[in-house]
């Protein structure tokens, strides 16, 4: 059911307006219902560039916390049967912190090889081979798929 200022999206000549459902008055004159604004369109690569500048100015996590908390929980009850451990909020908030300053530098060092291979796509295999090269003997993975 919807609600009376919901926004809903209307296809029209190949074309995709917006509707807005808002009863406003102007000049002592009442505004149709719907009234179709056209939506904006981004040129491809344009909302990523966006994301990635709003993510470069904020110090918040990105992660998010439940499934974070999960997925330690889970890793946990692998290690011994019939043990209950249990956390701080501060400790999750410091793990997931570790976790994506790891991933950050990860990531930022399979850039540069991309860059030395002169290319501007990433691949999988630049991080894999990142993994290998820094990071294989701290943690003993196997990482041949």
């Amino acid at each position: 059911m919807r609600t009376k200022n919901q926004n809903t999206t209307v296809f029209k000549g190949g074309k995709v307006l917006k509707e807005n459902n808002k009863n406003t008055k102007t000049l002592g004159s009442l505004k149709p219902n719907s009234q179709l604004t056209p939506q904006k369109k981004f040129q491809p690569g344009k909302l990523a560039l966006k994301e990635i500048r709003k993510y470069q100015q904020t110090t918040d996590l990105v992660v998010r916390k439940a499934p974070f908390k999960r997925l330690v929980k889970n890793i946990l009850q692998g290690f011994e049967k019939g043990d209950t451990f249990r956390f701080q909020q501060s400790s999750f908030t410091q793990l997931q912190t570790a976790y994506e300053y790891f991933m950050v530098s990860v990531l930022e060092d399979a850039l540069r090889l991309t860059i030395h291979a002169k290319r501007k796509t990433l691949f999988g295999d630049d991080i894999k081979l990142i993994y290998r090269i820094k990071h294989a003997r701290d943690f003993d993975v196997n990482m041949t798929n």
